[in-house]
């Protein structure tokens, strides 16, 4: 499938008002997220609406595109780009779209209070992977649209692509987006109580049943019967997916 960038940044989104002065208040974000990028297993870059490209890559996503220099990588947005399915390049293009619109419904004010997120497979070496990727504006042009955004890269808790919400940070509820349907719906969001927090925590540091029951002063059986609704709770059968899940969704 060939790729325009402005098949993937929508035309009625162009940005008109951003000046090179503007700029120059970039230069302290960009080395921020370069601290922060050396400190996390995720894979990190910051998406410049008005030019329509990356404006940082961490290293970790230009090694996972392969054979391609950072210059080129942040020059080219197809270059990531044609390592996505044509199946996920069409919904992608569609959670812009409807991204856009969700954010340009909310006041200026807190356009950078959400966070839209969606998975895709991303391939790699002939391997596909299924990736959780969130973006959240971090900086807006003058006229109030999103001209920054930092997205962010994981390995997904799900099976399949899709999985589209959006939510604010200690909102009790998210928006989540039916690509069959086309349409929003408000969900509730799931809590985790102190005890399922300390069962996942403990599990991804590698602690047995047994010996988290013994931490959580417990009984085994009990514990086991928590974890078991835990998985029900999730919609999960491995402790190994309630781990990315809860991590994913920002549960623990």
């Amino acid at each position: 499938m060939e790729i325009n960038v402005r098949d993937i940044f929508p035309s009625e989104y162009m940005l008109r008002h951003v000046y090179q002065e503007d700029y120059e208040k970039v230069k302290t974000i960009i080395q921020s997220v370069k601290t922060f990028a050396k400190s996390s297993h995720q894979y990190i870059y910051l998406l410049d609406y008005y030019n329509q490209k990356f404006i940082y890559t961490s290293d970790k996503l230009v090694a996972w595109c392969g054979k391609v220099c950072i210059e080129t990588l942040q020059s080219d947005f197809r270059f990531f780009w044609e390592h996505i399915p044509e199946e996920d390049q069409k919904m992608i293009m569609e959670v812009n779209k409807i991204g856009i619109d969700f954010y340009n419904n909310l006041i200026p004010e807190e356009r950078v209070n959400y966070t839209i997120s969606f998975d895709f497979y991303f391939r790699n070496k002939h391997i596909s992977r299924l990736v959780n990727h969130k973006l959240t504006p971090i900086m807006l042009a003058p006229d109030g649209h999103v001209w920054l955004a930092l997205g962010v890269i994981e390995m997904s808790a799900n099976k399949t692509s899709g999985n589209i919400m959006v939510q604010k940070e200690g909102k009790s509820s998210f928006y989540l987006y039916d690509y069959k349907k086309h349409s929003w719906s408000e969900e509730l969001t799931i809590h985790l109580n102190e005890v399922e927090q300390l069962i996942i925590t403990f599990s991804a540091q590698g602690y047995t049943v047994d010996e988290i029951a013994n931490k959580i002063c417990l009984s085994i059986d009990t514990t086991k019967g928590i974890k078991k609704k835990l998985f029900k709770k999730l919609g999960v059968s491995s402790i190994a997916e309630a781990i990315t899940y809860a991590v994913n969704y920002r549960l623990i």
